[in-house]
């Protein structure tokens, strides 16, 4: 599946006091997940929230009053982990979601591509 659609991944919010040489990430607060991929998606909605660090925006919301930029997610990590380079996923056991059935998944080498 190719996803073309902008969406908002992430919320960056800039310093609003003398600014210091600091970023303050919060990768997995974001619960998002686009309708176009909602069928991609084999966890149920309480696996997503409990895999997700929520809150964790609102403990750090006072980082820019203190010169630091904050970077929030805003979609699952599900969808796209911000803590993650572009090729530091690798093959992982996963149990199936319909028994005990174990299988690896890999993500491709390189950005996936759109056909034009």
């Amino acid at each position: 599946m190719c996803y073309t659609k902008q969406v908002a991944d992430f919320e960056l919010s800039a310093p609003r006091a003398q600014e210091r040489a600091l970023l303050v990430e919060v990768p997995h607060a974001g619960v998002t997940i686009p309708e176009a991929l909602r069928g991609e998606i084999i966890a149920s909605e309480q696996a997503m929230l409990r895999d997700a660090d929520l809150f964790v925006d609102r403990l750090y919301a006072h980082a820019p009053e203190r010169g630091a930029h904050l970077l929030v997610a805003k979609l699952s990590r599900y969808v796209v982990d911000l803590n993650r380079a572009q090729h530091g996923i690798q093959s992982v056991p996963i149990d199936a979601a319909h028994g005990n059935e174990s299988f690896s998944w890999s993500v491709p080498p390189g950005p996936a591509r759109c056909a034009a």
